[in-house]
């Protein structure tokens, strides 16, 4: 128990020895960590989002085909190109990250760049590019839906009037003064089935029309939902983060310092003592 309090005296004793050498290293360490934390070129990173398309019949509607066109360098070749901006779209490929948000058609876009600014307006330009590339689809789903539409109202004009004809066909029949004869009894009996046939036919195209309709009104190209705005705080380095660490390995460095210089006086002494033993 002595032994372990006279260890402990001396290594409180060593280090209040050299409390001096110890603050000027965590000084340097701490003044180097402000240094590098401000020499370093801040990282930004900037984010935006976009919905794809909801109309059929072409890959971009397609959320993993999206996904690969917009981490594709050929696309980003063609923004930085549009942009004017020097820069490989290898690196930018290295630094733009696409996700999938699970159970959506939604995308999420994310860059770290130096300027904030430029990161902003490459996600909105690759994000409008990616819109531009749809609109040639989407013309001609909705010009295909607006000649099915057309023909469908066509059809719903025509069995309408077929509709009237028979009915007036059937109260013509009814109506004669003479004697309902089997045969008539039989004619009329066919056109109130080819009535009801028409009727329901009609009611269904009239439900396609509603659906057609409504798909119509709904139907939408890709959207950019969150454009990418500039961050105001840089995400790299985090200065106090750093200058913590600097502080921290400095005083690490500096307790060693201290106990490798006792140590090293602690080593010596003997030498000393003998040489003077030898020169008695």
């Amino acid at each position: 128990m002595e032994e372990q309090e006279i260890s402990l005296r001396e290594l409180i004793e060593v280090l209040l020895k050299r409390k001096k050498i110890i603050f000027i290293v965590t000084a340097i360490a701490l003044i180097a960590g402000v240094v590098v934390s401000f020499m370093i070129t801040p990282i930004y990173k900037v984010s935006g989002k976009m919905q794809l398309a909801n109309y059929e019949g072409s890959d971009l509607t397609n959320i993993n085909y999206a996904a690969q066109v917009l981490s594709s360098r050929d696309t980003y070749r063609a923004v930085l190109q549009s942009l004017n901006i020097d820069m490989r779209a290898s690196d930018l490929k290295k630094k733009l990250e696409v996700n999938i948000i699970k159970d959506t058609n939604i995308i999420e876009l994310s860059l770290e760049h130096p300027s904030s600014d430029e990161a902003a307006l490459i996600l909105n330009t690759l994000m409008e590019l990616y819109k531009e590339m749809g609109k040639g689809d989407l013309q001609r789903y909705q010009n295909k839906l607006q000649a099915e539409l057309k023909n469908v109202e066509g059809e719903i004009v025509i069995g309408n009037k077929i509709i009237e004809e028979v009915a007036k066909t059937i109260e013509d029949l009814k109506n004669k003064g003479q004697r309902v004869y089997l045969e008539q009894s039989l004619a009329i009996s066919e056109m109130h089935k080819y009535l009801y046939d028409n009727q329901t036919r009609v009611y269904d195209l009239n439900l396609r029309l509603i659906e057609l309709e409504n798909k119509s009104n709904s139907i939408k190209g890709s959207t950019k939902i969150e454009s990418a705005v500039p961050a105001k705080d840089p995400i790299k380095p985090n200065k106090k983060v750093n200058i913590a660490i600097a502080g921290v390995l400095g005083i690490m460095l500096g307790v060693f310092i201290a106990f490798f210089g006792a140590y090293w006086e602690s080593a010596a002494e003997p030498s000393e003592s003998s040489k003077d033993t030898a020169l008695s």
